[in-house]
């Protein structure tokens, strides 16, 4: 039996109330998670989902889950059943078996962008928590990925090259992370709160453009690429890669059409 629940709508007398599950996003709610952290998770999650759109200029039909649960087991009933069962449930296992605040996973036949959130999250930013910032910050993101996918197409299906190549890697999570900060803190408090890239972040660049997986900072330190390549614009400028993308462009090619430079050349920023 699955132990997971999809959330019923807030009160529909909010008229401000915005229904995320109208543009294909669902949050799925661990049945660990008490009332009242409940009711605040979907009210942010759609508040965040509304406010990446307005950010964006246009709505594209999403195809996300967001499951929330700190515990394993309800995390791989609830994925399994999202994937509608063409993910095994030990590849989930192992994908899962660290929880973390989140974490995105594509089925191999399956369109639907799987999101798990392992924590609980509190309002307050208690111990072992999840803060409400961190918590739309992920959303944000997330659901930033699922609209590079749709405007790319298959290219960017991690680790499912197609004869076009394979999107980058990097340039995918930083401007979904630049995009996602962009949204909770505004376009130009987020940049200048990030600040210039230092010596040292531009020392780790060669480095990051070949990781498979990211830490916090590489995160950001990503972010702050983008807005260099948009000269200070907004990263919503940067889905131009993606679009490019879909249109056929080899990946080289998709970047410099989108920045005015060639891909190799940030190596030496």
């Amino acid at each position: 039996m699955v132990l997971c629940r999809l959330l019923a709508e807030i009160d529909s007398k909010m008229s401000a109330h915005f229904p995320a599950s109208e543009m294909g996003a669902h949050a799925i709610i661990g049945n660990n998670l008490n009332r009242g952290t409940t009711v605040l998770a979907k009210r942010h999650f759609d508040q965040t989902i509304k406010e990446l759109f307005e950010h964006i200029g246009y709505k594209l039909p999403l195809n996300i889950n967001f499951i929330f649960s700190a515990d394993l087991t309800e995390l791989i009933d609830a994925s399994y059943a999202a994937f509608d069962g063409q993910v095994s449930k030990q590849r989930l296992s192992d994908s899962l078996s660290q929880l973390c605040p989140g974490k995105s996973l594509d089925g191999a036949m399956s369109p639907t962008l799987i999101v798990v959130c392992g924590h609980a999250f509190d309002p307050n930013s208690g111990a072992g928590r999840l803060p409400v910032r961190d918590l739309r910050i992920l959303i944000a993101h997330e659901a930033v990925h699922d609209i590079q996918h749709q405007l790319s197409g298959p290219v960017m299906k991690d680790a499912r090259p197609t004869p076009r190549g394979l999107g980058e890697r990097w340039i995918k999570e930083a401007v979904a992370q630049a995009i996602a900060l962009e949204v909770i803190d505004g376009a130009n408090a987020a940049q200048e709160a990030a600040g210039e890239l230092t010596q040292e972040e531009l020392a780790a660049i060669p480095t990051l453009l070949e990781k498979s997986s990211y830490a916090k900072t590489d995160y950001n330190i990503g972010a702050k690429m983008v807005w260099r390549l948009t000269n200070g614009r907004s990263a919503v400028e940067a889905l131009a890669y993606f679009e490019n993308l879909g249109l056929g462009m080899r990946d080289a090619d998709a970047f410099e059409t989108a920045f005015g430079v060639s891909m190799t050349s940030i190596s030496n920023w």
